[in-house]
């Protein structure tokens, strides 16, 4: 499997890779998972992936990207093809502390990340904030990404 690599402080990777199928995703991120950290990806009855001995891993998968971030700590990362956003999502994002003017999709990956790296479902309840947060773009088939890794 090709795959892209974003190192990130404090031993914390990303690795990427290009999904030709919207219905591999999900297998593609966890076999990606799988490829990097040389060790089978299970799945804890929370929903949470993890490798038996391992280093924490997390994973996400949007359009035709499919990612997995691995760390010494508990990690979390989210993707997300750019979209329209939805007046109803902005408004329950807004009662969440969203902010007018923020890119709305960091602000999204960024809650998606953390919940992920505490082990819980999206939540739009207040949350404990992560020691890291590293946000960014990426293109990938004439398409913009954001994500965000909180470790």
């Amino acid at each position: 499997m090709e795959f892209f690599r974003l190192p990130l402080p404090e031993g914390v990777v990303v690795y990427g890779t290009p999904v030709t199928h919207r219905a591999a995703r999900h297998q593609a991120s966890h076999r990606l998972c799988e490829q990097v950290t040389g060790r089978p990806l299970r799945v804890a009855e929370s929903g949470k992936p993890y490798v038996s001995g391992g280093p924490a891993v997390s994973i996400s998968h949007s359009g035709a990207l499919a990612v997995c971030a691995v760390g010494e700590a508990a990690v979390g990362v989210d993707l997300e093809r750019s979209r329209p956003i939805s007046p109803r999502l902005l408004a329950r994002a807004k009662a969440a502390g969203y902010e007018e003017g923020t890119e709305f999709l960091l602000w999204w990956t960024a809650r998606e990340a953390n919940c992920k790296r505490l082990g819980r479902g999206f939540t739009w309840s207040p949350l404990p904030q992560p020691k890291h947060c590293v946000q960014g773009t990426l293109e990938h088939g004439g398409e913009t990404y954001y994500y965000s890794v909180c470790w």
